[in-house]
């Protein structure tokens, strides 16, 4: 999909191996042979209502979430009839049994082996969630104990933050800092502040009121984002 969205002409070159691989793992899931275009079809339809899409109007209106807006959405979409079709087997026991057993796709081999493609795609899609107003939410300390890194040095947030390995051009995300389970990583909000404060000053040679600038966005944007939980 963003491969298609881009104008990337050497990333272009890699749809047909890419499509060929969804149309195989495509049948021996759903065991239909459908282009990759349908499947994404099918997949944007995701954010309708289920039950407007794919029962009939006097069985979804017997649902608490029946919306007249919704189902005259969905009732448009009947016509795209092999997306629906997808869209179908996608939330029909059968199909779930098989979609939820794990397939190995090398993502490498995907993209011929070539880490400089990934890194496109990243930053595509970081100019995605840039122009969307999407949210990230960055977690250093579960990063760095789960994940392959060997320190906080090392994590992503420098290059999100605009101080390490950036590409010209690529947009900042928007971040908001987290402490994922203080009771599994021993770590709190505040840990997480001061890990990426200490790095700011000491590894990447901030001043210290740039680096408090730096923590002042990411505090403000939590105060934008966060989840409220007396909201009604």
């Amino acid at each position: 999909y963003f491969i298609n969205e881009h104008s990337d002409l050497e990333l272009r070159a890699l749809l047909p191996h890419i499509q060929d691989k969804i149309i195989s793992i495509g049948k021996e899931v759903y065991c239909i042979d459908y282009p990759p275009h349908i499947y994404l079809r099918a997949w944007q339809y995701r954010k309708h209502c289920p039950f407007h899409l794919l029962f009939p109007e006097e069985t979804a209106r017997n649902y608490g979430c029946w919306s007249t807006r919704e189902w005259e959405l969905c009732h448009a979409l009947q016509k795209d009839t092999e997306a629906i079709d997808l869209l179908k087997r996608y939330h029909t026991n059968m199909y779930k049994e098989r979609y939820n057993k794990k397939i190995k796709v090398s993502t490498l081999g995907l993209l011929n082996n070539s880490t400089a493609y990934l890194l496109k795609l990243q930053n595509i899609i970081l100019d995605y969630l840039h122009k969307k107003e999407i949210i990230i939410e960055v977690l250093p300390t579960s990063n760095v104990r789960i994940s392959f890194y060997q320190g906080y040095e090392e994590h992503h947030i420098w290059r999100w933050l605009g101080l390490k390995d950036m590409v010209e051009g690529m947009a900042l995300p928007t971040l908001v800092l987290g402490s994922d389970d203080p009771g599994i990583f021993a770590t709190n909000i505040y840990n997480e502040y001061c890990h990426i404060y200490n790095h700011l000053t000491k590894d990447h040679h901030l001043s210290h009121v740039d680096a408090g600038n730096k923590m002042n966005d990411l505090n403000e944007n939590s105060k934008v984002y966060y989840f409220r939980s007396d909201a009604k």
